[in-house]
């Protein structure tokens, strides 16, 4: 089918508009995909599995020898660890490798290390953060509790490509 932009007028009735077919040398996949899915996390999982809040993006990941960088981390309601890799056209072996070796680092980590990476993350767009994962996570997903729950997080992980 390919890849189409949407052309409104300036009165910016949607109804109107009209898909052009975008020039594919101008488009940067795997960028624009990685900024619409971080600024629409809710997209990634059902209904009735919840949402996400975005902890890290190009997070270093130390794997083996190598050092790598997951486009996506976050965490969902459960406390579990979502990892997302965005590749452009078919995904092969090497992609789902990438993926499993991402499981392997993220599975390792303790909720002092998600916590570090979340106040990294979000002191990026605004350097007076001063929250842990715990109260992000209570206002993303439990904001009308008032009492006190425990989650354990990261549990386990949840791999998309």
């Amino acid at each position: 089918m390919g890849l189409y932009t949407l052309k409104v007028p300036n009165n910016k009735d949607l109804s109107v508009g009209i898909l052009e077919k975008a020039k594919t040398d101008t488009v940067k996949y795997e960028k624009n995909f990685e900024d619409w899915l971080e600024n629409s996390p809710n997209v990634l999982l059902d209904e009735d599995e919840g949402s996400i809040i975005w902890i890290g993006r190009q997070v270093p990941a130390s794997v083996g020898d190598a050092g790598f960088y997951p486009d996506l981390i976050g965490i969902d309601t459960s406390g579990d660890l979502v990892i997302v890799e965005l590749k452009k056209g078919k995904t092969p072996r090497e992609v789902v490798a990438q993926i499993l070796e991402y499981a392997a680092w993220g599975s390792s980590l303790t909720y002092d290390d998600l916590n570090k990476i979340a106040i990294e993350y979000y002191k990026k767009q605004d350097c007076n953060f001063n929250k842990s994962l715990r109260e992000l996570h209570h206002e993303a997903f439990f904001s009308d509790v008032e009492e006190e729950y425990e989650i354990e997080f990261n549990k386990s992980q949840k791999l998309f490509i």
